[in-house]
């Protein structure tokens, strides 16, 4: 392979390596993942986790949908 081919992909993979970083994100800005919904004693009690509880619960059919 000579080395002008070999700058010519080099240039190509650049510039594909910017244009797909340039396109990601770490993690969109403003957006709640889960939130602290209570604080019994020393444990904190996560929306997400009374979420879950709750479809457990439902499942078991020992919460309707008219209680909660």
């Amino acid at each position: 392979m000579t080395t002008k081919m070999m700058k010519i992909k080099l240039i190509i993979l650049v510039g594909v390596l910017l244009t797909v970083s340039f396109g990601l994100k770490a993690q969109e800005e403003g957006v709640v993942i889960d939130k602290v919904v209570a604080v019994v004693g020393g444990n904190i009690i996560l929306k997400s986790d009374l979420e879950s509880q709750i479809v457990s619960l439902r499942a078991q059919g020992a919460v309707t949908s008219a209680s909660t």
